[in-house]
């Protein structure tokens, strides 16, 4: 039987301007351990000010907001602590919040009731809406649980969450529930301030008398009042341990986190070697991008200096995240479109700003305007011997004389659907194709690629912010449809007709990568529309005669696209790589340098192998190739070297962790960009054979407490080791812990690592904070694992991928008791999002979801990606039909969150339309948010701000 201690509430009430997006309004309570009840209107505006001992019993706010008339019991039951309480619920205000976001200012005079009111009085509860409540740990000793009286997503009822701290930030007062951070209440070296105190005269029952009361009734005249009554005894000191480290830990805020610089700062950008070795360059900028120097690191001496200075550079190279048009800045940003290139010299730097090119001699630090037509000009290069510059300008080929006013045209095509040397969209985002032209080596000829999209379908992308909506058309290949029509050609550097290449009879083909192996000798890789065989072509360029050199298969799987060919400085030897043994490896060829076309190359070595894969070569001499690969751990980046004998494998990368290089062009010195999963980016310049020196590094994260994961291994159902990572909360609460699994799942993208997770992992952090843990594990048909674990979803989307996932999920709550199987929720983002989507719809074991753009047909994605491990829609139709999650809307269960970009042009906001269709069709309540004229990446503060308060909000709400 319980017992209570003989203590009485003093509760006071504040009316605060704390609406919402939906406009509803906002009390604020303040519950001490006094002697009496009296219901109070207090002035202050920020709850943060009532935080405080009073009498040495600690205060506790309680928030409450509803969006109708309704109101409910909220019963509570801490272990065996009785929590009762009425919630009188207000009308929604008519007003709106304003359309920039901000909080609006509800219209209500203060008011101050100083009359005590009777709790004694019956009332008529008729109607009640009650609903099981949950919540979470509050306080070492206690747990709370957080009621949810809603009836379906667009009706909110009312919630009560004890706090410490009541709209810290601005995304709070947004809440569309109105309600606070959940934190524990830590009370110590906290201001004091003046106990409220009952008039004299005034006496109430000690608690256990209202326990025994008749349902009490509360009337607050016209103001819109939640009232919480807690009995406290033993336990409520409880309330007041908090974790010494809460209180120094800075705090992570949705703002902070995604401000211009963010947490750490801006890193460098745009980082390059000068052609003689003795320079690494790059821009530096602000957190806002509004000033920036171009500075070098001095390879002979270390030092640093501004090569180009802010001024200059403002004009320059301005700013590419501040370029207004959404899809030119994903592209600029997300391809890493060069802001400047280096001449063969190293004494000079092109320019193109805004279009237009400079040339900037850093003998006297001037910059000359190089061209000047109305027409933007892209992809400048200089020829080899610094005499010519090539560029592309209305999809057409030019070349500039360094003394010219205006560039020569190579290729004349009127028709916009024929890119001459210009990279289309699908060749850049599934092949990474970032240049369709090369000069030769003696700068007399330019091999390109043209590519006539006449066939290719349109996807119409709308601004519908004007008041007459603009339509822009893109050329977008879907799964099944033709592809753009390739071919090589060749022509003179002074002018002239171009020569075409035949290299197979077969047109539906890709040409990933082509180039020069010497003077007047091509090669060239052709993959063929199913994308499991590519064959390497070697071509005179004078003729146009071919020979298919290298024929690379992969039955079962496919053919990587990869950087990895590299002609020897000898001539007679070239690099390759293969997936052949079951992992990506290096090969090294032979051919005969004088007549490179007489017969197919030979393989002379394979040059290292092993349970790892090659990610990618950074560079070669004539002593050993230089990579990336995952070697000592599928979690880890290193940088190797081996001897092209074969011998002498050996890490140059230091720190465990995640690195990435770039190698100066005479081998001498690399950077080594690094950072681990709780280490943010930092960079080195190294000499290959001796130490490194700091360039720079990220703001300190130190002061915020972040916490490691856990790393743990799986097993999946046929033996495969799955890789994962677990959060737990920092301060890890006595009862069950809400889950949150962070799903991509795909082909293209690897989540668990040692590796800084950028303002993805500090938004997970913050959620540790709020008492979520978050949970991964890389499923098969995720890359980097060899070429049995990727090819395990070849034509099959989605089955593979969530038995994995939920496999490991069991055995993860099997591990961690602590962990509450009935209150677990997944989200992803493009192919994550995709699997959120097909978990939610063929399983039962989320409670929410949030999937943001969403492929929801793979039917609607683009040829190469999805063919690739799909096949043809029409050779594998119930391979589609079973991915396609918008088949199976009505098995969908739980809380959905589904965000999109409408000039998403890589997910098509197509998608979702297609997802909302099929989800109304089944009456399956979901909630929607579209960011207007954004793209996949839905860039920029105020929307990865406003979404990524949307996600914790939608967590919170049916997590807890």
């Amino acid at each position: 039987m319980l017992s209570f201690a003989p203590l009485t509430l003093f509760i006071s009430v504040t009316e605060g301007e704390l609406g919402d997006q939906e406009g509803t309004g906002g009390r604020w309570c303040a519950v001490h351990h006094v002697d009496g009840i009296r219901v109070l209107r207090e002035g202050r505006k920020s709850p943060d000010l009532a935080i405080a001992k009073i009498d040495d019993h600690p205060t506790v706010h309680l928030s409450a907001a509803v969006g109708s008339t309704q109101r409910h019991h909220a019963g509570f039951n801490i272990e065996g602590i009785a929590f009762l309480g009425l919630c009188v619920h207000w009308r929604r205000h008519e007003k709106r919040a304003k359309a920039n976001d901000t909080q609006e200012n509800y219209d209500g005079e203060k008011k101050r009731l100083d009359e005590p009111v009777d709790l004694h009085r019956n009332s008529s509860l008729s109607g009640t809406i009650l609903q099981e409540c949950r919540g979470r740990t509050q306080g070492p000793h206690s747990r709370r649980f957080l009621r949810h009286a809603r009836r379906r997503s667009d009706q909110r009822y009312g919630r009560a969450v004890i706090v410490k701290s009541c709209h810290s930030d601005a995304a709070r007062q947004r809440n569309l529930a109105s309600r606070c951070a959940v934190n524990r209440a830590i009370l110590h070296d906290l201001p004091q301030i003046t106990p409220l105190r009952p008039p004299s005269g005034v006496n109430f029952p000690a608690l256990p008398v209202f326990l025994n009361s008749s349902p009490w009734r509360v009337i607050l005249k016209d103001l819109c009042t939640t009232l919480i009554l807690i009995l406290c005894f033993s336990t409520a000191p409880a309330l007041a341990q908090g974790s010494a480290g809460d209180q120094t830990k800075k705090p992570l805020t949705i703002e902070a986190i995604f401000a211009e610089g963010g947490i750490t700062g801006r890193p460098p950008e745009a980082a390059q070697w000068s052609p003689d070795g003795s320079k690494l360059s790059f821009v530096q900028r602000d957190d806002a991008g509004e000033h920036g120097e171009l500075w070098y690191v001095d390879t002979a001496t270390g030092e640093k200096k501004v090569l180009v200075s802010e001024a200059k550079l403002a004009a320059l190279a301005p700013d590419a995240t501040k370029i207004k048009d959404e899809r030119e800045k994903e592209r600029v940003t997300r391809y890493h479109v060069a802001a400047y290139v280096w001449s063969p010299d190293s004494k000079s730097l092109l320019f193109n700003s805004q279009g237009q090119l400079w040339i900037y001699s850093l003998e006297n630090g001037t910059a000359v305007q190089f061209t000047s037509s109305p027409d933007p000009t892209q992809d400048p290069k200089f020829a080899p011997d610094g005499t010519h510059i090539a560029y592309v300008r209305k999809h057409n080929l030019f070349v500039q004389s360094m003394a010219a006013q205006d560039g020569k045209p190579l290729t004349a095509d009127s028709d916009e659907n024929i890119l001459n040397g210009e990279v289309d969209w699908v060749y850049a985002e599934e092949l990474s194709v970032r240049s369709n032209y090369f000069w030769s080596p003696n700068s007399k000829e330019i091999v390109f690629l043209q590519m006539n999209e006449k066939p290719v379908p349109t996807y119409p992308i709308v601004d519908w912010l004007p008041t007459h909506p603009k339509v822009d058309q893109e050329k977008y290949p879907k799964a099944g449809d033709p592809n753009p029509v390739v071919r090589v050609g060749v022509v003179a550097a002074k002018g002239g007709k171009p020569k075409w290449i035949t290299l197979t009879n077969d047109t539906d083909i890709y040409i990933p990568r082509f180039g020069w192996v010497r003077d007047g000798i091509l090669w060239a890789e052709v993959l063929n529309r199913a994308q499991d065989t590519m064959d390497l072509y070697f071509v005179d360029a004078k003729s146009g005669h071919s020979r298919k050199v290298l024929t690379e298969s992969s039955p079962g799987s496919w053919v990587d696209v990869n950087d990895v060919f590299r002609v020897l400085k000898s001539g007679d030897r070239f690099l390759w790589s293969s997936w052949r043994d079951g992992h990506t490896h290096l090969f090294l060829y032979s051919f005969d340098k004088q007549n490179p076309l007489g017969a197919e190359a030979k393989l002379d070595r394979q040059l290292e192998k092993g349970d790892y894969e090659v990610l990618s070569v950074e560079a070669v001499d004539e002593n050993a190739v230089y990579f990336v690969a995952n070697q000592g751990g599928y979690r880890q980046r290193n940088v190797f070297s081996v001897n092209l004998d074969g011998s002498g494998l050996r890490r140059l990368s230091q720190q465990d962790g995640w690195h990435s290089a770039s190698f100066s062009e005479n081998g001498a010195h690399w950077l080594d960009r690094y950072s681990n999963v709780t280490t943010p980016p930092q960079w080195a310049m190294c000499a290959v054979s001796g130490p490194c020196n700091k360039v720079w590094e990220s703001r300190g994260v130190a002061d915020y407490g972040l916490v490691a994961p856990k790393y743990l291994d799986f097993k999946a159902d046929d033996g495969s080791t799955l890789y994962g990572q677990l959060f737990l909360p920092p301060d890890t609460p006595a009862g069950k812990i809400p889950v949150i699994v962070h799903v991509y799942g795909g082909p293209a993208a690897q989540l668990v690592t040692d590796a800084w997770e950028g303002t993805t992992g500090l938004f997970h952090q913050r959620l540790l904070r709020e008492g979520f843990a978050i949970f991964t594990v890389d499923n098969r048909g995720t890359p980097y694992r060899g070429r049995a674990f990727s090819a395990s979803i070849r034509h099959e989307f989605g089955a593979i991928e969530l038995k994995d996932q939920l496999g490991s999920l069991t055995q993860v709550l099997a591990q961690y008791p602590q962990l509450d199987k009935d209150r677990v929720a997944m989200w992803g983002w493009s192919n994550g999002a995709s699997m959120t989507l097909y978990a939610m719809t063929h399983s039962d074991a989320f409670k929410a979801g949030v999937s943001v753009a969403p492929v929801t047909d793979y039917r609607n994605y683009d040829t190469i990606y999805t063919e690739r491990y799909m096949g043809l829609p029409k050779d594998n139709a119930k391979g589609y039909d079973e991915g396609a999650v918008t088949k199976t809307a009505a098995q969908l269960h739980g809380a959905l969150l589904l965000v999109h970009g409408t000039s998403d042009d890589n997910v098509h906001f197509q998608n979702s339309v297609q997802m909302i269709d099929a989800l109304i069709k089944a009456d399956k309540h979901f909630e929607l948010m579209i960011y207007p004229n954004k793209t996949h990446g839905i860039a920029g503060k105020s929307a990865r701000t406003h979404l990524f308060q949307m996600i914790e909000e939608h967590f919170e709400r049916e997590l807890k």
